[in-house]
C-alpha cells in the first residue's frame, strides 16, 4: 500500500459511502432485511475504514511538517476508529441505544472537526494556481457545514439527555443535511481524484 493507492481506495470508500445513503433512502426494503442490512453495514464499514488508510499512509510516507495537518491525521485516525467500533456487531453495544448513539455522535462530531482541520491545514499548502485549489477551498465549505449541523445534531440528543424527551428538529435541518452530505463526499472525491494525479507528493509535506 502507498499513498496512491490509499487515495484511490478512499475515493471509491466514499463513492459507496454515497451509493449506501441513496440505496438506504430509495429503497426502504434493505434495511428491513437483516442479510442486506447486514451486508450494507459491513460495506460501509469497510468504506469508512479507507479514510484511516488515507491518514495512515499520509503520515507514513509524508511525515508532515505542519504540527496542525499532523495533529488532523492522528484524530482522524483515531475517531474513525471509535465510529467504526461503534458498528461492530459486537454485542457489547445496543445499536439505536444510549450508550451506542453517544459514542457514535460524540465521534462522529469529532471527526468531523478533524477533517476540518486537515482541510484546512492542507490549503495552506495549494496555490490560486493548483489544481487542487478549487477542490480543496470547496471542501473547507462543505466540511464546515457538516461540523456545524454536526454540533446541532449533537444539541438535540444532548438536549433528549438531559430532558428524557425527543425533540422534533426544525423542517430545514433534514434537507440541508442531505445537501451537506453529498457536497462533502462530492467535493472529496473530486479533491481525491486531483489528489491522485499529482507526481511530486513531497510538496505537500514540509511547507
Amino acid at each position: 500500500m502507498n499513498l496512491r493507492k490509499a487515495t484511490i481506495l478512499f475515493a471509491l470508500g466514499c463513492a459507496y459511502t454515497i451509493l449506501h445513503k441513496l440505496v438506504f433512502a430509495l429503497v426502504p426494503t434493505v434495511g428491513n432485511s437483516v442479510p442486506g442490512r447486514t451486508v450494507a453495514s459491513f460495506l460501509w464499514i469497510a468504506a469508512a475504514f479507507t479514510l484511516i488508510l488515507f491518514a495512515y499512509e499520509y503520515l507514513r510516507e509524508l511525515s508532515p511538517g505542519s504540527k496542525l495537518m499532523r495533529y488532523s491525521l492522528l484524530l482522524i485516525i483515531v475517531f474513525t476508529s471509535i465510529v467504526i467500533f461503534s458498528k461492530l456487531p459486537l454485542g457489547l453495544l445496543t445499536e439505536g441505544g444510549i450508550e451506542h448513539r453517544l459514542m457514535f455522535g460524540i465521534a462522529s462530531l469529532l471527526n468531523s472537526f478533524a477533517i476540518l482541520l486537515f482541510a484546512l491545514s492542507f490549503s495552506r499548502l495549494t496555490t490560486r494556481g493548483s489544481p487542487l485549489w478549487y477542490p480543496i477551498h470547496t471542501l473547507i465549505w462543505a466540511c464546515g457545514l457538516t461540523a456545524i449541523l454536526a454540533v446541532v445534531s449533537f444539541g438535540y440528543f444532548a438536549a433528549f439527555l438531559v430532558t428524557g424527551r425527543e425533540y422534533k428538529s426544525l423542517p430545514f435541518l433534514q434537507p440541508l443535511s442531505m445537501l451537506s452530505f453529498f457536497c462533502t463526499y462530492g467535493t472529496t472525491i473530486w479533491f481525491l481524484i486531483r489528489f491522485s494525479k499529482i507526481t511530486n507528493y513531497r510538496e505537500f509535506a514540509h511547507r
